[in-house]
């Protein structure tokens, strides 16, 4: 026999901290990536260089994308106790707008060292 509890669970629906988490790891995880990809494309194409300059601007490619996604992450968070039908605010445009500029830095920098 069922007490409330299960019923009132149901009727939630999914937990939207949830959504938030998966946000983040997703948006983290491409802005490393592209921070990544900055920083092989910077050492490969500038040997001389030296690794350290090539992971300063891995970091300076990856750094707009990890702030969207804690701009993201919090509008996100803000949605989920305040409910479903709010409607989308200038922060996740602007957190949108962090993420594109990061994979676009990545893009050049890469683009950069195969013209070299």
């Amino acid at each position: 026999m069922s007490d409330g509890r299960d019923r009132d669970a149901a009727e939630e629906g999914p937990d939207r901290g949830l959504q938030a988490e998966r946000t983040e790891l997703a948006w983290v995880r491409t802005a490393l990536s592209c921070g990544g990809l900055a920083l092989v494309a910077t050492h490969l194409a500038y040997d001389r260089l030296g690794f350290a300059v090539a992971a300063v601007v891995g970091a300076l490619v990856a750094a707009p994308g990890l702030a969207g996604a804690r701009l993201r992450v919090g509008t996100l968070r803000r949605r989920g106790r305040q409910g479903a039908g709010v409607a989308p605010t200038r922060a996740s445009s602007a957190a949108v707008l962090l993420l594109m500029s990061t994979v676009v830095l990545a893009d050049l920098v890469a683009l950069v060292a195969l013209v070299r």
